[in-house]
């Protein structure tokens, strides 16, 4: 993980969106599609990828740092689109944030719908 981005190097157009938790008429939560909450500007950077064949499947694992200024708004369950690679990304672990504060790097995995949507 870089730590000495400058503000011009973050490239890379994101949109981060949230999951709207409902409640229907007995009280049971309803997860909606998730809307954008935010737009910005990010480096993506692609750290790792498996392979795996698992029963006869071939599972694809793509492990990404998105990093970002830092902020306080962005929680673990929101997805992250990048615009220019067309990929979904959820976050797999808490994000780290450098130590004079000045960016928020999060941990992703792309979400691949079984539709084929993302």
């Amino acid at each position: 993980m870089k730590k000495n981005y400058e503000v011009g190097e973050l490239k890379d157009r994101i949109q981060v969106m949230r999951g709207a938790n409902t409640k229907d008429s007995e009280g049971n939560r309803i997860k909606e599609p998730y809307a954008e909450i935010l737009r910005l500007w990010a480096n993506i950077y692609f750290k790792s990828s498996d392979v795996v064949s698992l029963t006869g499947d071939l599972i694809h694992s793509v492990r990404t740092e998105i990093t970002i200024r830092y902020r306080t708004d962005i929680l673990e369950a929101d997805r992250i689109i990048d615009y220019v690679h067309k990929r979904t990304y959820e976050q797999t672990a808490p994000a780290m944030v450098t130590p004079n504060r000045k960016w928020l790097v999060l941990i992703c995995r792309e979400v691949v719908d079984p539709d084929g949507e993302q």
